[in-house]
């Protein structure tokens, strides 16, 4: 049986990491689950950081975070990331 470590960044005293970049950094698997308006700008931060690593975003809004998704690949084609979006 495989155990995961789930751990979490957030905005308060209960955050498990001193910033987004330090958690991708520690993980193999990120889900990105924020609110909509954040999705972008966070996916956009960790980007750089998810060589090796699988994203997983749970929007439920899809074109504008698919289409960034896509902008940052070009940007970045140095990251070999995995990318699954829930619906």
């Amino acid at each position: 049986a495989y155990a995961a470590e789930v751990r979490f960044t957030s905005t308060d005293d209960l955050t498990q990491f001193p910033d987004n970049q330090s958690l991708v950094a520690w993980a193999d698997v990120v889900f990105l689950a924020v609110p909509i308006p954040h999705m972008l700008p966070v996916m956009t931060e960790i980007y750089p950081h998810l060589s090796g690593k699988v994203l997983v975003e749970v929007c439920s809004v899809k074109k504008f975070l698919i289409e960034g998704f896509e902008r940052l690949q070009q940007a970045h084609p140095e990251v070999a990331v995995g990318f699954l979006s829930i619906h």
